[in-house]
């Protein structure tokens, strides 16, 4: 998606809530084909003390995830360039 969530993004955040509603409090979370990085930042957020990975063969879809996180303070999370 471009500028905006697409529908599976927005899924998968609602996943999000799903889970954190169940009480459940997952320790690792791994994103592949992170684009700019909207799943991984609602992860980051929404389970602080988890390790999220946010992964991506894209060096420009890595800056525009790094961006996301800053621009939303979350420093927990970490990016990955696989090619």
């Amino acid at each position: 998606s471009h500028r905006r969530l697409d529908g599976g993004a927005r899924a998968l955040i609602k996943s999000l809530c799903l889970i954190a509603e169940a009480g459940e409090s997952p320790r690792q979370i791994l994103e592949m084909g992170c684009g700019c990085g909207s799943v991984s930042v609602a992860a980051a957020i929404s389970f602080p003390e988890a390790r999220v990975l946010s992964i991506d063969s894209d060096a420009r879809a890595l800056d525009c995830t790094q961006q996301t996180a800053r621009l939303n303070s979350v420093t927990t999370m970490e990016t990955l360039l696989l090619s």
